[in-house]
């Protein structure tokens, strides 16, 4: 490598007015800091405690690299839920957290060249000093080429990851960066547990914030395992869609925690325990009391994403209105051309006539009658997931098709769609997280995401790949024309 990064000479700049001398050259092969690098190079001071200053990249497991694992979208969700303090912090809190050097790391499991991790005779994870603990691929790492402009066209017949214009190349680089985190292992025992998606999850943000680098990669061996053990879904090289990954996720975890809640739970406690709290359609129901052992909440995921939507049908008859709540984790809308994601919502709580076969059973009535019907939210939740449904079925192609239309979404969302006896109506949301999908078509493409970090403004995270970018850059996800790599925005996250 060092006589390809000795190509690259320094620039001298002028002689200085003081000296009259010239000032040193650069070392042609010193490191150069990537544009992630230079985001944080004023970092001080030790990393937080909670992990809120590190940003991690997802390494995308091809089939290459683990036989039978197709595409999910681990990078936009992932990347956004870990993002999330409240979500992060119940993860790692629950069922408590457990000491760092009692998290257990087979010695076959780090694979950082720069040995920022290292496994002690007993197996305990001891993170150890590092030389340069911001950025571990830095002064001591490969050299590196700065950060090209992205688009730039490469020699014809180069490969994606040999071009230097190209993510491919910068995700290449970072994952030779390090510190990589190969997740292989499983702590489920020392949480208590035994092994599934939700302590896989709780694994991968502890391996974050017990490594003393800012910067890295994941590589999420054992999550994908795992994923692929409970879910046919994913056991084929099919490419899976982001919005069904993030309710299995969610269900999955809510699914792990009610279980250990309900072995936490004395026997004589069990039927009042089965009539706790639950959601009523996208999740299975989880204790809302506190279990002895733990003394944790069991319900967090149903307060940071749960809201009640309220159908209310007025049959046209009697004019008698009946209403019926049901519980949402999102909120997906239908998409129009040249559109706003508030024009959606409006859509999205129209009324809707119920007439010839989709007649309405009145009980005031005792018959099938024409009615009204529109859906309002009752409850707002704290996390507002809005599914932008850019594929949709159609009957003609008799097959998935994806929309490219435009629709506008804004950095700040009030709900207006909201029932009288709603609790706090006026809410204010604001944008933190964009996934996007890119690609021509349902059965093909890829995932990113743009996530507002505490204080580090916004991120793109593209697999390996973490780049600072522009407020204005989450503009450029609107939606367009379908040409080739066209990006489009797949799902928003108001917090």
């Amino acid at each position: 490598m060092a006589p390809f990064f000795g190509k690259f000479k320094g620039n001298a700049g002028p002689a200085s007015p003081a000296n009259g001398a010239s000032p040193a050259k650069k070392d042609p092969n010193a490191p150069q800091l990537t544009s992630l690098e230079k985001h944080l190079v004023d970092a001080t001071g030790p990393v937080r405690s909670d992990g809120s200053d590190k940003f991690f990249g997802f390494e995308n497991v091809r089939e290459h690299r683990t036989v039978g694992v197709g595409r999910v979208a681990d990078t936009g969700y992932e990347s956004s839920l870990a993002a999330h303090a409240p979500f992060r912090e119940s993860v790692m809190n629950f069922p408590s957290r457990t000491p760092l050097e009692l998290l257990t790391v087979p010695p076959s499991a780090p694979r950082n060249p720069d040995g920022d991790t290292t496994t002690s005779e007993n197996g305990a994870l001891s993170p150890v000093k590092s030389k340069a603990p911001l950025f571990p691929g830095g002064a001591n790492g490969t050299p590196r080429k700065a950060t090209p402009t992205v688009g730039s066209p490469g020699p014809p017949g180069t490969r994606p990851e040999d071009n230097p214009a190209s993510p491919e190349y910068r995700k290449k680089l970072a994952l030779a960066a390090g510190p990589v985190l190969n997740m292989e292992y499983d702590n489920s025992r020392n949480y208590g547990m035994s092994e599934n998606l939700f302590t896989s999850l709780k694994d991968i943000f502890e391996a974050i914030i017990a490594n003393q680098s800012r910067i890295g990669v994941v590589s999420p061996h054992k999550f994908l395992e795992i994923l692929r053990r409970e879910n046919e879904m994913f056991r084929s090289a099919m490419h899976q869609d982001a919005h069904e990954f993030l309710n299995l996720l969610l269900n999955q975890v809510v699914d792990n925690v009610e279980h250990f809640s309900k072995q936490m739970e004395p026997r004589s406690d069990q039927t009042d325990f089965a009539a706790s709290k639950g959601l009523s359609t996208a999740l299975s129901s989880v204790a809302a009391s506190t279990t002895p052992e733990s003394g944790n909440e069991t319900d967090w995921v149903h307060d940071l994403f749960e809201g009640t939507l309220t159908s209310e049908t007025r049959c046209l008859t009697c004019e008698n209105t009946s209403q019926r709540d049901e519980a949402f984790l999102d909120l997906s809308v239908d998409l129009d051309a040249h559109s706003s994601v508030t024009s959606c919502l409006r859509k999205f709580s129209e009324e809707e006539m119920l007439c010839e076969r989709n007649k309405f059973h009145c009980d005031m009535c005792g018959g099938l009658q024409e009615a009204e019907k529109r859906m309002k939210i009752k409850r707002l939740p704290r996390i507002l997931a809005l599914h932008l449904k850019r594929f949709r079925y159609t009957e003609d192609l008799q097959r998935l098709q994806k929309l490219f239309h435009r629709v506008v979404y804004p950095y700040h969302l009030r709900l207006f769609n909201t029932t009288d006896d709603a609790e706090d109506p006026d809410r204010l949301y604001e944008l933190y997280a964009v996934v996007v999908h890119i690609g021509g078509g349902p059965y093909h493409g890829h995932y990113v995401s743009i996530i507002k970090t505490q204080d580090r403004g916004w991120l793109m995270f593209d697999d390996e790949l973490v780049e600072p970018v522009d407020k204005s850059f989450v503009k450029n996800f609107f939606g367009g024309e379908p040409i080739p790599g066209m990006q489009n925005a797949a799902q928003l996250a108001c917090a």
